[in-house]
């Protein structure tokens, strides 16, 4: 009860902090969606106008049109630029003109796709159109004056989107949202409800992870982003993704955003979010811009985006490999060794009996092994000369199993004692 009385205190604050200026124009407009200006650009009829936070009109720009431009998004670079949002067509802006510059046709096999520009390039990703959904990104190239396919070095790669939320942090561009293909009916949208990252400098995609809270999540020119935070609207509530903390932060309804025209930006400015939005009571030519202070902002949730293991899979595997040869390392070594009442030697074995047991395991223990630790292991009940004629018999049994599994590489030999030539000792020796 009292976190509901608290926030609902909260919410009144906020309504009343929210203040708004009003501008007029009775044609429709075409917005500069993310520009870094700080203030509302767009194109109406045959004006570019630019608009600051306090709805004040800082500059217009006359062009000549050759035509309204439907279906085209407004972009800027060095100059400004009118690209086909179906595919295909590249205007840009030259002595109050909008010039064409390339040599593509509107082939219509990339609706609703990512469009943006990266080091001075126009982009564009995924997209819709003839029944399927792309995955890679194109640029415009000042080359052909055509849209090419990017090349990349990636591994693992998002699956074909389209209307998807995007945006771009330091060197890499991020996608989520939107929609891709069932594959059993063309026809059939999913929704998507991952988070992928392609990154310029390595050229390759990364699944970061995914959250329900995607589910649903549309293009509009209302989501902006700044200073490692994307802004975005869903479902009529606002959400931050803090790219560092790899969290979503969803908060309280706000009225207000109700009457938001999610066709036109937004933008921070001094801890304020500016936006446009319509005039209560009013013919559709009049807009008003709405700022919202961000410390005013009643967070809902806080969820983390579930992280995907997936790009993890071959240093797993690679882990799991070395594990495998660490358990296996006598094998690969080749190493002479007892298992199972059996020689080993690499991946060969073979069996023993057990007095051939008893004398290996005290020669591959020991360096030297005297002629009586040897006759210690035959029956005490027979003489000194049938003793040594089955200690004979046992080496040279293990020599010729030796010669077998080893290739040669051991031998058992006799050794006479430096100290007495009476007295002899065996070893194990590995051949150079």
């Amino acid at each position: 009860m009292i976190k509901k009385i608290i926030s609902s205190f909260l919410l009144l604050i906020l309504f009343q902090s929210i203040c708004s200026q009003q501008f007029e124009f009775k044609n429709e407009r075409k917005y500069l969606k993310n520009n870094d200006s700080k203030s509302f650009v767009f194109l109406s009829k045959n004006y570019l106008y630019k608009i600051n936070h306090k709805a004040k009109l800082i500059d217009s720009i006359y062009f000549e049109l050759e035509n309204n431009f439907d279906n085209f998004q407004l972009l800027k670079n060095k100059n400004y630029y009118l690209i086909n949002t179906l595919g295909g067509q590249v205007y840009t802006s030259f002595n109050r003109k909008f010039n064409r510059i390339d040599n593509s046709f509107s082939h219509k096999s990339q609706i609703l796709s990512s469009l943006f520009i990266y080091n001075s390039i126009l982009y564009r990703f995924g997209g819709y159109g003839y029944f399927d959904s792309r995955n890679f990104i194109t640029f415009f190239s000042e080359e052909t004056m055509e849209w090419e396919v990017l090349k990349t070095n990636s591994k693992v790669f998002p699956p074909g989107l389209y209307n998807n939320k995007f945006f771009i942090h330091m060197d890499a561009l991020y996608v989520f949202g939107g929609y891709t293909l069932d594959n059993n009916n063309r026809e059939k949208p999913i929704n998507n409800k991952e988070f992928w990252k392609f990154s310029f400098k390595n050229q390759n995609w990364t699944k970061i992870g995914s959250s329900p809270l995607f589910s649903d999540t549309q293009q509009n020119s209302f989501d902006f982003y700044d200073n490692g935070k994307f802004y975005f609207e869903n479902n009529g509530l606002l959400n931050i993704i803090d790219v560092n903390k790899n969290n979503i932060s969803q908060f309280e309804k706000i009225k207000i955003l109700d009457k938001t025209d999610f066709r036109s930006p937004a933008f921070k400015l001094n801890d304020t979010i500016y936006f446009i939005g319509d005039t209560p009571n009013s013919e559709n030519t009049k807009s008003l811009i709405y700022n919202i202070p961000i410390k005013n902002l009643v967070p809902n949730t806080v969820v983390n985006i579930q992280k995907s293991y997936t790009n993890l899979l071959p240093i797993i595997f690679l882990i799991l490999c070395l594990i495998f040869l660490f358990k296996m390392k006598n094998i690969f070594k080749r190493e002479l060794k007892i298992k199972n009442n059996k020689m080993s030697y690499g991946f060969k074995n073979i069996r023993l009996l057990e007095i051939e047991m008893k004398f290996f395991y005290k020669l591959i223990n020991q360096s030297k092994v005297s002629n009586n630790e040897l006759l210690e292991f035959i029956n005490s009940n027979i003489d000194i000369s049938q003793k040594t004629r089955i200690k004979n018999e046992t080496i040279n049994s293990l020599n010729i199993k030796l010669e077998i599994i080893s290739s040669r590489n051991y031998i058992i030999n006799k050794v006479t004692s430096d100290q007495d030539k009476r007295y002899f000792f065996y070893t194990l020796t590995k051949n150079n």
